[in-house]
């Protein structure tokens, strides 16, 4: 625990007394662990650079004698030509990695890597290596163009993926006053302006594309569908329900079936949409085409994993998601890989590992609330991993206050939603309002000893004591040997100076968890006050 109780004073039996209680108690009654402590993430070993030691810095690099500079790009060479064969990801990830720790001037190597992590990495590491590729720009002489204009498309694909409209919208247009492929760029962009409501503006940039490929269908379901209509995008997609550009080469029958570029971020988003719609088969048939399109999918080190979507336990197909390296999603339905997350996450028993889920949940879930798919669940995913870190308690709290109130208004509360914004609302010091919280969770789960024992806490805090001793007494009533309720319940016979009655309750919970540290030592400060000694052995 981070915050003992060993120096909780009894307060005065009138007034605010309470308001002296330490949020600690709370603590014992809804959390088991302190806060955990971020720790950096590495790619697994095979993604590492093979030449860790020699890597260097831009700077660095070019502080260097130029017969060492040309030695360093000879060994960049043979890596090259490893990034251009390598059939494993992870062996061309390790490549380019090593290219540019040998030459960090080589924009292209630096390019590619962001293009390569993109689909097999994480977001930080697409970043990294974007702003990597940005730093060479000066020193690209005759490339300076090309590697402008494609580090800008590659940040505004990178922002399509994350639901970014207006970020990518920028990094769309940084890209049009760079690139040669005007058609690549205007895509991107008239997807972000789908995404941001400019329908007109999106749909203009689709009646370009209507007698050429798939490209005009997809921006018009996109547009569509951020309106709210799936169901006409589902129509657009399958060829059914709508006259939008059709007839073109790059369709059967009248489906989409893309089979150029983009295709496997087209599928992705169908697969998306029949999601939504409840098509898990079509749904399942999209993603599996999108992962056909992503080069490397199809090795050993991607696989897929199917699993149930985010608030559908119960589905009848769980959706298919294609990992990289057993942790970085590749494609595949979003929803799914968040609930994987968050399992992973609740099961992981040591700091790293904690730590990589934690942040994999809170980034697939603020993409699908950006994306509007799941929300409220993701809300919930977010709020209950970011519940475990007090700076983002307020984000924590606001998420599920907002997954609550979707929760309510279907008439479908979430037991472990409202225990845990019942545990922040004290943890903030608002006892007024967790008590209606854990009011309402009491009525979810009556038979939760653990819910009562908070709530009993959230009467003690807002100075309400026969409830607080009624609830106690129930939750003992359920479960005996629930340490957490007879703490509670020695804590406010302590304040009430029911002194005796405080030490019986204690020696009850430090039986139950003699390990804890709070228990021991408000227990042995009673028996000060009380002339009473500690018991052998105790």
């Amino acid at each position: 625990m981070t915050t003992s109780l060993a120096t909780a004073r009894p307060g005065p039996r009138g007034g605010r007394w309470w308001a002296s209680l330490l949020l600690g108690a709370g603590l014992l009654v809804l959390a088991a662990c302190s806060p955990r402590v971020p720790v950096t993430v590495d790619y697994p070993a095979a993604v590492r650079y093979a030449a860790d030691a020699d890597s260097l810095g831009l700077d660095a690099f070019l502080s260097l004698p130029a017969s060492l500079q040309a030695d360093r790009r000879s060994q960049a060479e043979r890596w090259r030509q490893i990034a251009r064969t390598a059939v494993a990801p992870a062996r061309e990830l390790q490549a380019l990695r090593t290219v540019v720790g040998l030459d960090p001037t080589d924009g292209g190597a630096w390019l590619q890597l962001a293009r390569r992590t993109r689909w097999f990495g994480d977001y930080q590491q697409v970043e990294d290596a974007l702003a990597g590729c940005r730093a060479t720009l000066p020193h690209a002489s005759g490339r300076r163009r090309e590697l402008a204009g494609g580090a800008a498309l590659c940040e505004a694909w990178l922002r399509y993926d994350r639901g970014e409209w207006r970020r990518g919208l920028a990094w769309a247009d940084t890209a049009a006053a760079h690139a040669a492929d005007d058609d690549a760029v205007q895509l991107v962009r008239a997807l972000h302006l789908a995404g941001l409501g400019r329908n007109r503006r999106a749909e203009d940039v689709a009646f370009r594309f209507a007698r050429r490929d798939h490209r005009a269908h997809w921006i018009y379901a996109v547009s569509f569908w951020r309106r709210g209509g799936p169901q006409t995008a589902h129509g657009i997609f399958t060829g059914t329900g709508t006259e939008i550009a059709s007839g073109t080469a790059d369709f059967v029958k009248g489906a989409m079936r893309p089979t150029t570029v983009r295709a496997a971020e087209a599928y992705r988003d169908f697969g998306t949409v029949e999601e939504l719609m409840e098509n898990w088969w079509l749904a399942e048939q999209q993603y599996e085409y999108s992962a056909g399109f992503v080069a490397g999918a199809d090795h050993p080190s991607v696989v897929r994993v199917d699993h149930a979507p985010l608030g559908h336990p119960h589905a009848n197909r769980a959706m298919p998601v294609w990992l990289a390296f057993d942790r970085y999603h590749v494609t595949g339905s979003l929803s799914a890989y968040c609930a994987l997350a968050f399992e992973r996450f609740e099961a992981a028993t040591d700091p790293v590992t904690t730590e990589f889920w934690a942040a994999a949940v809170v980034d697939a879930a603020g993409t699908l609330v950006r994306l509007d798919v799941d929300r409220a669940w993701a809300r919930r995913a977010r709020g209950l991993v970011l519940a475990e870190v007090p700076a983002q308690h307020a984000q924590a709290r606001a998420d599920l206050e907002a997954a609550n109130r979707w929760f309510e208004a279907r008439r479908a509360p979430d037991l472990r939603t409202l225990t845990t914004l019942g545990r922040l609302y004290l943890l903030a010091d608002r006892p007024a309002r967790a008590r209606p919280v854990l009011e309402r969770a009491s009525e979810v789960a009556p038979e939760d000893a653990r819910v009562w024992a908070s709530l009993g806490l959230s009467y003690i805090h807002v100075g309400e004591t026969e409830p607080a001793l009624a609830a106690l007494r129930r939750a003992l009533e359920l479960d005996p040997d629930l340490a957490v309720a007879w703490y509670n319940r020695g804590l406010l016979r302590y304040h009430l100076e029911d002194l005796p009655g405080a030490v019986s309750d204690l020696e009850r919970a430090h039986e139950l968890a003699p390990g804890d540290p709070d228990i021991a030592q408000l227990l042995e400060q009673l028996r000060r006050r009380l002339g009473q000694a500690a018991p052998p052995g105790s």
